[in-house]
């Protein structure tokens, strides 16, 4: 799923991401606000943050990538998360 603007993020409909990935500077509200809009409807979902300022990131976001950012390293940041929610044998 995706929301461009942060209106956009109250409106992906029933969904449940087993991940975030956030600029943290999206149209429509303040820095930060997507967020904060994704924590509250989705409480502890893993955040990967994306931004020109690392130092204005959550600091509970799991990871940061600082723009211009590794795509390879955002994409394994990515599947790791996804790796953490499934069952290990």
């Amino acid at each position: 799923m995706t929301a461009s603007s942060v209106l956009d993020t109250e409106r992906l409909g029933p969904v449940r991401p087993f991940a975030a990935l956030v600029d943290l500077k999206v149209p429509g509200g303040p820095d930060g606000e997507a967020i904060r809009r994704l924590e509250a409807r989705f409480p502890g979902i893993p955040l990967v943050a994306i931004t020109a300022n690392p130092s204005s990131a959550p600091a509970h976001c799991r990871t940061v990538f600082q723009k211009p950012f590794d795509t390879g390293a955002l994409l394994d940041a990515v599947e790791k998360l996804h790796g953490e929610r499934l069952p290990h044998p």
